[in-house]
């Protein structure tokens, strides 16, 4: 569709001009890698194609289309796929709230977290991906207004503690919650 006084949204201080900013929708050609070492944790989703990534210790992991994976911060990540993908990557710092009364920490306190039940991949249920191709189209459109996307990322939250259960969200963020410096 395209918006409306793109001119002046240009010229806003709040427009965000670069790649790096809190949400960047990125496109991997086929056998090309997408590579990253953010101080940002990373949450990535797969809103077409699917990926095959590699961390630091070399380990690959595929998902399909419609998974979100979480990077934890100062993580080298390298991201291929075979036949081309498209991914919204989402950047956040720290721990977040899933609402403004209700933490991530507080999935610690609230659901037993169980090592064999770890996910490395959250599937996006209809209302995230309704959320997702939104957001795609905003910002394809050209809204990369840096108050928009705090307000988008707050909504995403506020998606994922209204229609997923606690003990998915526990194992997808464990490692970002997790005090294990092991494990981390």
């Amino acid at each position: 569709m395209g918006i409306l006084y793109s001119v002046e949204h240009l010229s806003c201080i709040n427009y965000q001009k670069k790649a790096g900013s809190k949400i960047d929708i990125v496109n991997i050609e086929p056998d090309i890698a997408w590579e990253d070492t953010s101080k940002y944790n990373l949450l990535v989703f797969i809103v077409k194609g699917s990926i095959r990534y590699y961390l630091e210790n070399n380990t690959s992991q595929t998902e399909p289309e419609w998974k979100s994976v979480l990077f934890l911060a100062n993580t080298q990540v390298r991201i291929e796929s075979d036949s081309g993908a498209r991914l919204i990557i989402i950047r956040i710092s720290g721990t977040s709230q899933l609402c403004d009364t209700y933490s991530l920490r507080k999935l610690l306190y609230s659901e037993k977290y169980n090592p064999k039940k770890a996910i490395t991949s959250l599937d996006a249920n209809e209302i995230l991906k309704s959320y997702l191709i939104l957001l795609d189209n905003f910002i394809s459109d050209g809204i990369k207004c840096i108050s928009f996307y705090e307000m988008k990322i707050k909504e995403l939250f506020f998606i994922l503690r209204a229609y997923y259960p606690k003990g998915d969200l526990l194992h997808f963020f464990y490692p970002l919650l997790s005090t294990d410096m092991s494990f981390s």
